[in-house]
């Protein structure tokens, strides 16, 4: 008996394998080369159009080398082809607009010339304004307040496209400019002695102030207390400019020295066995040359007085008084 006759059999055939294929279809031309599988070796392999790097042997694709395209690689044993793109770099230039920035200056946005939507990252040390820290930040704004000086630090700027790449610029943070002196004003007979403070240069830049009436050296900085104009609600403003063309300012007052009087009481000869007063005015507060410190003292000795007064700004000025005494006439008696 044919067990076989009248009853239909079907077999599925197995899913036919291609003879090689890619698992990608897609590569970046700054990644990693591209190795196909081949599950029926002994062929070679060919690409059209021209621009792809390929092993004719193994097939393995030089995607550094190759031109960016679509290409159709064909395995000679089939023949069986296979398609894939090989896609652009992303572009991730970006620059400031210096190299080298000031604590004190406007915090530096980038300028991205490649592709946008990228991340920002530094070296410890520069703290970006959206991230508050060194990484992870969108915009690339750099915090120059926060960050430390230093330098030069390698900003890095990644992109998130379909082939992302790195591009780096150098940013050195530089210390606050600044200009300043040992007090915020100076009595007007200091003399010589108000000099600056400069930061953030070596000293190379030159000195100006405003209004006129401060005498300045514009070389060193140096203000002459004694021949400037003085006024105690009259403010300068020192101006240094630096070599490289930036400025910093700072405001000095040259304050006026109180004018101190002495008025003597009956007056500066008396006879001997007189006394006089000697009162000071025009401060707040005063010592005399006998080292008495009221404004009033007493004396009965032919001397030079001084007194040194204090005004309410803190400054000082002298006055002095001649003070004579006078011996008593010898009177006689004779008779004749």
């Amino acid at each position: 008996m044919n067990i076989g006759a009248g009853i239909g059999v079907g077999f599925s055939n197995p899913r036919e394998e291609p003879f090689f294929e890619y698992q990608e279809s897609q590569a970046c031309e700054n990644g990693s080369d591209v190795t196909p599988i081949i599950n029926n070796p002994g062929g070679t392999f060919s690409a059209s159009p021209a621009g792809l790097s390929i092993n004719s042997s193994t097939g393995v694709i030089d995607v550094s080398a190759s031109t960016v395209g679509t290409y159709t690689v064909t395995y000679s044993i089939g023949p069986t082809t296979d398609t894939i793109t090989i896609l652009p770099a992303d572009n991730s230039s970006f620059s400031y607009s210096a190299s080298s920035f000031r604590q004190n200056a406007s915090n530096p946005a980038p300028t991205i010339t490649g592709l946008v939507g990228g991340v920002f990252s530094a070296p410890t040390g520069i703290i970006f304004a959206d991230s508050g820290t060194n990484t992870n930040s969108s915009s690339g704004i750099i915090n120059l307040a926060a960050s430390t000086v230093g330098g030069p630090y390698t900003i890095t700027y990644t992109t998130t496209g379909n082939c992302p790449t790195s591009s780096t610029f150098d940013v050195t943070v530089q210390v606050a400019l600044s200009i300043t002196y040992s007090a915020a004003a100076f009595c007007e007979d200091g003399g010589n002695t108000a000099a600056p403070t400069v930061v953030g240069d070596p000293g190379s830049g030159t000195f100006a102030a405003t209004p006129a009436g401060l005498t300045i050296n514009s070389s060193n900085g140096v203000i002459n207390t004694d021949t400037s104009v003085s006024g105690d609600n009259n403010p300068y403003t020192v101006t240094y400019t630096a070599s490289t063309g930036e400025t910093a300012t700072t405001q000095v007052t040259i304050k006026n020295l109180p004018t101190i009087v002495i008025t003597p009481n009956p007056s500066l000869s008396v006879c001997d066995g007189s006394s006089a007063t000697l009162t000071a005015s025009g401060g707040v507060s005063y010592l005399w040359s006998t080292g008495e410190n009221t404004a009033e003292i007493t004396v009965n000795s032919s001397a030079t007085y001084s007194v040194t007064g204090t005004g309410s700004n803190g400054c000082q000025n002298t006055a002095s008084a001649a003070f004579t005494v006078n011996p008593l006439p010898t009177i006689s008696i004779s008779a004749s």
